[in-house]
């Protein structure tokens, strides 16, 4: 999710003197943005009139010499007014936001600073006006000992018991702030307006909101019977609102840098809200001039303690408020008559001229600024590449030249097969110029080559939206739909290909094979059978016959090392297996992994090594590197495959049926964890139903299908580490004893949903939570969700495979979920290193790297269907 601009800020240093530097540290490149800087002065200027015109043009929101600004009617009918102003205001600005830059609901609320928000900036926010206002503290507090007469109670009672403190601490700020902050700001932040303009003039019009409050002055000194004030209510109601737009405006300036440096409109009104209850502070006079409070009628000194600090502009309140002469104010009147109690003028209470030199002092410490550490910097890239995306309008500083030397340098590490390293310069590209749809198509191709189909949906998808004609747009959607197995996504997009490039023959032989697949599809699923006849009824293994001229070592009714290293050596130079020792090794290994239950439990013992290796992915001559480098599987040694044997990789039999041999010879100590591979319809997809058919039979690949789906899901290891291929759980309640009891042979196909089809292709990820899946298939889940997990079920992390690592292995979620791939070279065109890791009796984790290893010049995914799949792949 895109941050709020205040996140800039929180990074700057001398915050004023570098924002310009930041928004415009070239002038070879204008900025253009979403909408004009008029148009947001416009709006503002909207939102002030929709604020404050109802207060005159209805009788019953209008003070009078009857019904003041304070009267209860009064402050009703003004709030019900102002509500509806924030909401018509709240809904011009999100159309804007929407609309003309292009924001998400998600990203709507982050530039409103509405959601999400940190408690501890509403915190800092209230620290820092607790500073300022020190003196005032000081003065009401201590010098007055009203701390005497605080409580809770009190407290709520001038708040939700008196209009005015409900109107002053409440509505006020909260309207005040929404509207000229929350639906203001983001609109001058559209506009690429400098920062320090936004601070500096948006609270100018905040300021001259209030001088509306002349008219009520004026309205409520008119005598009886006159249509005008006098001269003297006039000179001092003008001089009275010069000051009030010039306090106002101060405030203004400073809730405009709280939002920006936040992005949170919760801090700024909390602000807002504790500087109305102190009301400004004196300065002239002395303190302590006060007669001690006891003299003063209770029903006094509450709205002066909490309420109305706020001094009421129109002073008819009959609210007394200190002034700087040591007297209380209380409107017109020389006494004030509550419950037939008189009080009288307060006289000076004389604590002493130190008392007084505190205050000043206090003043001056609070209005001293802080210094700014030397070691805060301003915003990385990163950050500033964000903020624009947020905004969705180009950086002033980037031509389009720039932009297009992102996108060579992209295309330099696609051509080396440095995927992660294109995309970071697509990614630059794009922040720099989102409108130039080439960018996103080129990440797409990047994201596809990382399996990562659904961002590569979301990139093509967004080329699309920019020019409906951008054909590669269609064509990398196909592909990714394709890949996630959506052939009916995938048929638009083809179609729409061969219509724009009716002479485009490879875009045609994609959008006939596709069409085949739908087909297929659609017959393989009328023709499902829930209790389907096993592929081995009717197979009568113990009366085939070999031949006289198979070469090979035989097999009987056990496997043997010597037939093991046999296998081997004939793999490796193109040979095959009889029919019947490929049946009797699936057969006999189908029966012994359907006798393992769901998650296998296994503990290393002394003297004992075990080696986990990830995805192999039918790179038989890796595997081989990694029994040489580790050692050959042994009663001493035992090995546990995460995974992903078949598919992409064109000797993917070869793998399986070594791997099956070793698991038959050793059964004990060799382990198999299925993966998202281990499945029918992507061994039809990936070229393993195609390999199988190939080098044997359709029967081959059917035994195959029932024997992967009888395959464990996980493996725990020593009680400390949960291995499985893919990942964690929507659900926090799954614990262990879940997968325990998850009857894996009532569901030999893992779905689009479910418990299995989560331990097959879940991700993690980097943010906290859960998220949808980059794979467009499953979910991905945050550091928190793993510790969680971890901490609930004992375990020191999870050990997962599913996807490539450029290192062969990486370390997350603060040590708890680790990720080892063993496909060094990944379909011959990532440059990945390969690895494994081996476990012994104390269980500490030792990872190994390795390098791919010369193989037979066979193409990846030489078996796919139709060669579909070969564009993504070679």
């Amino acid at each position: 999710m895109p941050p709020h601009p205040a996140e800039l800020w929180q990074q700057s240093s001398s915050f004023f003197s570098r924002m310009k530097d930041y928004y415009y540290p070239q002038a070879d490149d204008p900025p253009t943005p979403a909408i004009s800087e008029q148009t947001a002065l416009l709006c503002e200027l909207l939102f002030t009139a929709f604020y404050v015109a109802p207060f005159y043009l209805s009788p019953t929101l209008r003070s009078t010499p009857l019904n003041s600004r304070d009267a209860p009617i009064v402050i009703r009918a003004r709030m019900r007014a102002v509500g509806l102003t924030c909401i018509a205001c709240m809904v011009v600005t999100i159309y804007v936001l929407a609309m003309e830059g292009h924001a998400t609901p998600r990203e709507v609320l982050r530039l409103l600073g509405v959601w999400p928000f940190d408690p501890l900036d509403i915190l800092k926010v209230l620290a820092l006006v607790l500073v300022l206002f020190t003196c005032s503290l000081y003065e009401e507090l201590i010098v007055d000992s009203e701390w005497r007469d605080w409580s809770w109670s009190n407290f709520r009672q001038s708040i939700f018991d008196s209009w005015v403190g409900y109107r002053n601490l409440v509505a006020a700020p909260f309207s005040e702030e929404f509207v000229f902050r929350s639906f203001t700001i983001p609109l001058f932040l559209l506009a690429k307006t400098d920062p320090i303009r936004i601070v500096f003039t948006t609270p100018l019009v905040f300021g001259l909101a209030h001088l509306h409050h002349l008219t009520e002055y004026l309205q409520a000194r008119t005598p009886k019977g006159n249509r005008f004030p006098p001269f003297q209510a006039w000179l001092s109601g003008i001089l009275r609102s010069v000051f009030q737009f010039a306090y106002t405006s101060l405030f203004g300036f400073f809730a405009a840098f709280v939002f920006l440096r936040t992005g949170n409109i919760w801090a700024a009104i909390v602000a807002h809200s504790f500087c109305n209850r102190m009301g400004l502070p004196r300065v002239w006079g002395k303190v302590g001039q006060f007669a001690d409070y006891d003299y003063i009628p209770a029903e006094m000194k509450k709205p002066t303690a909490l309420g109305q600090g706020k001094r009421d502009e129109d002073g008819d309140a009959g609210a007394p408020v200190r002034v700087g002469d040591g007297s209380i104010d209380v409107g017109e009147q020389e006494s004030v008559q509550l419950n037939g109690t008189t009080s009288q003028q307060v006289g000076p209470k004389n604590l002493g001229l130190t008392w007084t030199v505190v205050y000043y002092s206090l003043i001056f410490v609070g209005a001293t600024p802080l210094p700014v550490p030397s070691n805060v910097r301003s915003p990385n890239p990163r950050v500033r590449r964000q903020l624009r995306k947020a905004l969705q309008s180009e950086p002033p500083t980037t031509t389009m030249a720039d932009a297009v030397a992102l996108k060579n340098k992209g295309n330099d590490a696609f051509k080396n097969h440095d995927w992660p390293t294109a995309i970071d310069f697509y990614t630059q590209a794009i922040d720099a110029k989102p409108s130039e749809p080439s960018f996103y198509s080129n990440r797409a191709q990047a994201n596809i080559k990382l399996e990562a189909y659904g961002y590569a949906i979301a990139d093509a998808s967004k080329a699309i939206e920019i020019n409906a004609d951008f054909v590669k747009a269609y064509y990398r959607r196909a592909v990714a739909n394709t890949a996630i197995l959506k052939h009916g996504d995938a048929i638009h997009d083809w179609k729409i290909v061969v219509r724009k490039n009716p002479g485009d023959k490879v875009a045609k032989a994609q959008y006939e094979a596709c069409q085949k697949l739908v087909k297929r599809d659609a017959f393989l699923k009328a023709i499902e059978v829930a209790d389907a006849p096993s592929a081995a009824e009717g197979l009568e293994v113990e009366n085939m016959v070999v031949e006289d001229s198979y070469d090979g070592v035989r097999l009987k009714d056990e496997m043997t090392e010597e037939f093991l290293q046999d296998m081997i050596e004939r793999f490796k130079t193109g040979k095959k297996l009889h029919r019947k020792y490929v049946y009797q090794i699936i057969l006999a290994v189908t029966e012994l992994v359907r006798a393992e239950p769901t998650m296998v439990e296994m503990q290393v013992q002394k003297d004992q090594r075990l080696t986990i290796c990830g995805d192999t992915h039918g790179q038989y001559f890796d595997l081989l590197n990694i029994f040489k480098l580790a050692g050959a599987p042994s009663t001493a040694h035992s090995f546990l495959f995460n995974g992903d044997f078949v598919d992409r990789g064109s000797w993917s039999t070869e793998i399986a049926l070594l791997l099956y041999a070793y698991k038959w010879l050793l059964p004990r100590n060799i382990f198999l964890n299925r993966g998202n591979h281990e499945t029918d319809d992507m061994n039809r997809m990936y070229g393993f139903e195609g390999e199988c058919k190939a080098k044997y039979s359709e029967r081959v690949f059917k035994l195959f299908s029932e024997s992967f789906s009888a395959l464990p899901l996980a493996t725990l290891v020593g009680d400390k580490y949960f291995v499985l291929h893919g990942g964690l759980f929507s659900d926090d309640d799954i614990t262990l004893d879940n997968i325990r009891k998850l009857d894996r042979h009532a569901q030999r196909q893992p779905g689009q949903s479910g418990l299995m089809m989560e331990m097959l292709w879940t991700d993690p990820q980097t943010l906290p939570g859960r998220g949808p899946s980059k794979r467009g298939v499953g979910l991905q889940f945050g550091p928190d969700v793993t510790k969680r997990f971890c901490e609930k079920n004992g375990l020191d992390a999870i050990i997962r495979s599913h996807e490539v690592r450029m290192e062969g292995y990486e370390v997350e979620h603060d040590g708890r979920c680790i990720t080892v791939f063993s496909a060094p070279k990944y379909c011959d065109s990532t440059e990945n290193k390969g690895a494994y890791i081996d476990v012994e009796h104390d269980l500490k984790l030792q990872y190994r790297q390795f390098d791919a290893v010369p193989h037979p010049d066979v193409k990846p995914m030489a078996y796919a269907n139709n060669g579909l799949m070969s564009m993504m792949g070679g």
